[in-house]
């Protein structure tokens, strides 16, 4: 008997069409046959989902908010302006999936490339030895512990009203979490220690991030994924392409190429103290009532 399958979904900007995707087409080879659903923060990516009529592959959800277009790259205003509005997306399904339609969530990056299907071997992590709400891939080095930092962009999770707390970032938060140098990874790694959510790691052989790849530790044959972080922007892509794991086509994207001069910013963004109402385009995949935004990020 096959497990109950997983609701898989990410979110973009239009600088991450191509991206997005090269991970459904990925989870295509992987026989993996639920689509992914694509959280789009603009009107472009909405509407550039939506022409290519995969609904078997790929469902775009319109969750629209001011942001860049293009890539951004890690640590920058723009970079978290998009991350965190990720927990407001996890608030949102928490919130209005009903446990029959999804009783777990499996949250992926769009640089994540999937090599087989993990619905089995993740439901018996989140099972056993004891149950959990919560899978976490690594996010340091194979020399690092365990469970010294928690990887954000590949995450399972249960449907269940207990894990809103956790991902809600309150308006008094606003300004110390874009004072994290790593976003939104920083921020709820500290959170975790207040809540005291049950979780569990994912093993780092079988869900490696892209520090294992760096040091040669990535085994094709036995990962279920590989996420190509621990890298800029602008090298996403040619990493897929020389792992051959790129499935897309040419790259044609300006906001990958390598910069000139590149520059981390680690100074915090001002907060404005009106919000705007995000806007609710046509929806291609079920529709949602997109209940109240939490976080206070533009």
């Amino acid at each position: 008997m096959s497990a109950k399958p997983l609701y898989f979904f990410t979110v973009a900007n239009h600088g991450y069409v191509d991206m997005v995707k090269n991970t459904a087409e990925s989870m295509r080879r992987a026989g993996i046959r639920q689509p992914l659903h694509v959280y789009c923060f603009d009107s472009n990516t909405f509407d550039a989902l939506s022409a290519l009529n995969l609904a078997n592959q790929i469902v775009p959800h319109a969750f629209l908010i001011p942001l860049s277009h293009d890539l951004t790259n890690y640590a920058t205003a723009e970079y978290k302006k998009i991350i965190y509005k990720k927990f407001d997306v996890i608030c949102y399904l928490l919130e209005n999936i009903e446990q029959t339609e999804a009783d777990v969530f499996f949250y992926l990056d769009s640089d994540v490339v999937m090599l087989k299907d993990p619905t089995a071997e993740v439901r018996k992590l989140l099972s056993s030895p004891s149950p959990v709400d919560l899978l976490f891939q690594k996010g340091g080095q194979p020399s690092d512990p365990e469970y010294g930092m928690r990887c954000t962009g590949v995450i399972a999770f249960r449907n269940t009203a207990g894990l809103l707390p956790l991902f809600t970032v309150e308006k008094a938060d606003a300004h110390l979490v874009y004072d994290y140098s790593d976003g939104d990874q920083g921020y709820l790694n500290d959170r975790i220690k207040t809540y005291k959510c049950t979780e569990r790691i994912l093993p780092p052989m079988l869900f490696p991030n892209g520090s294992y790849r760096k040091n040669k530790l990535f085994d094709r044959k036995v990962a279920y994924l590989l996420h190509y972080n621990w890298m800029q922007s602008y090298e996403k892509i040619p990493s897929m392409q020389a792992d051959h794991l790129w499935f897309v086509g040419p790259v044609a994207s300006k906001a990958i190429q390598i910069p000139s001069r590149f520059q981390r910013s680690h100074q915090p963004i001002p907060i404005p103290s009106i919000r705007p109402r995000p806007v609710v385009a046509k929806q291609t995949g079920p529709t949602l009532p997109i209940s109240n935004l939490r976080s206070q990020f533009m």
